[in-house]
């Protein structure tokens, strides 16, 4: 008890407790593992434990003395299914969430039990739907039935009754309750997601486009005689104004004229002009020359 920080409470190997088990107070206890847990001795108290949402007891089959639900802010279901009889009172008071109390086979109350608030300046258990407790219950004579007006319960309105008389309506019996699906601690698994619509299937893929034929890079006009020059471009010498292609090499070997090559025609004074040249296969000539750029004549 009165853990600070203690979040989560892993008992699910403990199979039996001798004498009390109290959890008191810890306001971070959001998680309490007791699925194993089949008998306690004493008394079992859950108490003021403000994150605490819920309480399962899969396995408890019997409790020695008393059980006391109380001042649990968030708790909203006890489950005990397998619980049988309690050697003291049930108390279930000033529990503002609880929604559900189940013990279906709880059969046997020694003293008391008592459902509502603790006194008249505190709240009782105003969303209790269900207490289920088994049918053939018994409390035996001379211990007392109190439900006070602090619960959601119809018809569980009443004074405290003494003796074994009929228990009031507001008590199901059986196994289930008016809504047993708000009552489950471990709601059934939600069906799993229906599976995403099947992707369309791609688009055929398109034809590749035929590749373009090839051609030859067309050389930016002469701007600068180095440029002409120093470039790996053809420099034909072509006889003055026919700005044609020579089909020779320098050493009489045949040659193809490419598709653009630098025209040059040699002009007196040692100069001559570069054009831009587009070959012409029928004329073998420049058809289309650029402007002109005047060059000294490179030595040789």
């Amino acid at each position: 008890y009165s853990n600070a920080i203690l979040a989560l409470l892993d008992l699910s190997s403990l199979a039996s407790i001798g004498g009390y088990l109290e959890v008191y107070s810890n306001a971070m206890l959001a998680s309490l593992d007791l699925s194993s847990l089949a008998s306690i001795g004493g008394y079992l108290q859950v108490s003021d434990n403000a994150k605490l949402a819920s309480l399962g007891l899969s396995s408890l089959t019997s409790i020695g003395e008393y059980l006391r639900l109380e001042s649990n802010a968030n708790l909203k279901t006890f489950e005990a299914p397998m619980l049988t009889s309690v050697g003291g009172s049930v108390e279930i008071l000033g529990n503002p969430l609880l929604t559900c109390f189940k013990a279906p086979s709880l059969g046997y109350i020694a003293t008391s039990l008592q459902v509502g608030k603790l006194t008249d300046s505190t709240f009782g258990n105003p969303n209790l739907r269900c207490l289920q407790l088994n049918s053939s219950i018994q409390v035996i004579e001379g211990a007392s039935i109190s439900f006070s007006d602090a619960n959601y319960l119809p018809d569980c309105i009443m004074d405290t009754e003494k003796g074994t008389g009929p228990l009031p309506p507001c008590v199901q019996d059986g196994k289930s309750c008016v809504d047993p699906g708000s009552c489950e601690i471990f709601p059934p698994s939600a069906p799993p997601p229906s599976p995403p619509p099947p992707l369309p299937p791609p688009p055929s893929p398109s034809p590749p486009s035929p590749l373009p034929s090839p051609a030859f890079a067309q050389p930016p006009p002469p701007t600068a005689c180095s440029d002409v020059f120093n470039s790996r471009t053809n420099v034909r010498d072509v006889e003055d104004g026919g700005l044609w292609c020579n089909s020779r090499d320098s050493r009489r070997n045949a040659i193809e004229c490419p598709q653009f090559y630098y025209g040059v025609t040699a002009i007196g004074g040692g100069s001559m002009t570069v054009y831009l040249c587009q070959y012409n296969e029928n004329k073998r000539k420049c058809t289309s020359p650029g402007p002109g750029l005047e060059c000294p004549l490179p030595r040789m």
